[in-house]
């Protein structure tokens, strides 16, 4: 695929012959129109589909806090999707058949603008009560006390997810959050990261594995 570069007349648009003209987020492209192959994949090329099958489906549960995550990355080129794909790809790539991915490689949010979460930790209160602790370090440009924390917890057995996004703060340095009872007894991967007033994020953290 090629990129156009306007001329006097602009970049065409629709079909040519073998040659399509799009635009997309204001780049107008060229390529030569795509032919289904009648060839069977081969085991790596089913590997590969089957891998990515499964990050966009990890990930589509999750495109809220993705869209809010990866928003001031450079999604001019890219969509928030595309781009949190790119990040996590590494950890779906070379996944066997039958095996689940490492959880705490996971990235929900990037941002330097903003101080990531720190010395967080999970303790488990009474039955189907998780409670969340970080740390605050000091008031600073990129650590505020009212930067809001997001809170994400994915069960991967039942594939689901449950976002809290507007309860907490930094300067709350705790959370305590109710599960639902399907998921007890399961392994729960908690996430958290923090958005400023500004709505910058900061990095995301993988806080651990969770039973109760």
């Amino acid at each position: 695929m090629g990129r156009i570069k306007n001329g006097a007349n602009g970049a065409f648009s629709g079909k040519v012959g073998s040659v399509i003209g799009s635009s997309w987020r204001d780049i107008d492209y060229m390529k030569g129109h795509s032919k289904r192959s009648s060839k069977k994949p081969s085991e790596s090329q089913s590997e590969i589909r089957r891998n990515f099958g499964l990050l966009s489906e990890f990930l589509g549960l999750l495109r809220p806090v993705i869209d809010q995550g990866f928003k001031n990355q450079n999604t001019g080129k890219a969509t928030t999707l595309n781009l949190a794909i790119q990040a996590n790809y590494g950890v779906f790539e070379d996944l066997e058949a039958d095996c689940l991915p490492d959880y705490s490689r996971i990235i929900l949010s990037k941002g330097k603008v903003v101080g990531k979460p720190a010395g967080c930790k999970l303790l488990a209160l009474e039955e189907g009560v998780m409670r969340i602790t970080w740390e605050m370090y000091g008031f600073s440009a990129i650590e505020r006390g009212v930067d809001q924390a997001i809170l994400v917890l994915y069960c991967p057995a039942l594939k689901e997810s449950i976002v809290i996004a507007d309860q907490y703060v930094r300067q709350d340095q705790t959370a305590d959050v109710g599960l639902p009872e399907r998921w007890y007894g399961k392994v729960i991967c908690v996430y958290m990261f923090m958005t400023s007033m500004e709505d910058n994020n900061s990095d995301s953290v993988f806080i651990g594995y969770f039973t109760n």
